[in-house]
């Protein structure tokens, strides 16, 4: 019961696992796409420095925990772990990430968004091509076809919508973003 308890708040989180904190993007209104392209970088470095320092420490906590539970329980009292400082500025550099996003959406900046530190969304095709797929929900939804929310996953909707353009532009329909359907888009 003890090693139970000890478990569940004596590991450090890993950082897939780290929720991103709200950040609102209001803050990022008076930024040209530049400025939001030269934030996006500097907060994705700093996401991927933390991202390794803190998946080093959740494995080590994970291996003692281990060892602790199978061969020295009373190791176990001895792990740093716990989530810390460095968590909490993920969290926050996660969430700073979003709303550079939704910022750059919204100036209609063509910015690449490099894994800041965000663990991929589900549905989505990548942290990369999180951008991308926004775009292309808006386009599709522009030309009479509904890709579902616009929201940069690609859901079923999406790749109906986008197999349905594909159809009318006389491209293979696979329901994906290929070159040809980017062109054909604009993008």
């Amino acid at each position: 019961m003890v090693a139970g308890c000890l478990l569940a708040v004596g590991c450090a989180s890993q950082p897939d696992n780290i929720k991103s904190s709200y950040v609102s993007p209001v803050q990022y209104e008076s930024y040209d796409c530049r400025q939001v392209q030269s934030e996006m970088q500097r907060v994705s470095h700093r996401a991927s420095e933390l991202r390794g320092d803190l998946k080093t420490k959740a494995d080590i906590d994970a291996v003692q925990m281990g060892v602790g539970l199978v061969l020295f329980w009373p190791a176990i009292f001895f792990l740093e772990g716990g989530d810390g400082a460095e968590a909490s500025e993920y969290a926050r550099l996660k969430g700073e990430k979003e709303a550079l996003e939704q910022a750059a959406i919204q100036k209609k900046c063509g910015v690449s968004f490099a894994g800041a530190g965000n663990s991929s969304s589900t549905g989505s095709t990548g942290t990369g091509d999180r951008f991308i797929v926004v775009r292309v929900q808006t386009l599709l939804k522009d030309k009479g076809f509904d890709p579902g929310p616009v929201n940069g996953r690609m859901t079923p909707e999406t790749e109906k919508a986008l197999k349905q353009f594909q159809l009318q532009s006389d491209i293979e329909p696979t329901g994906t973003i290929t070159q040809k359907t980017k062109e054909a888009l604009g993008i």
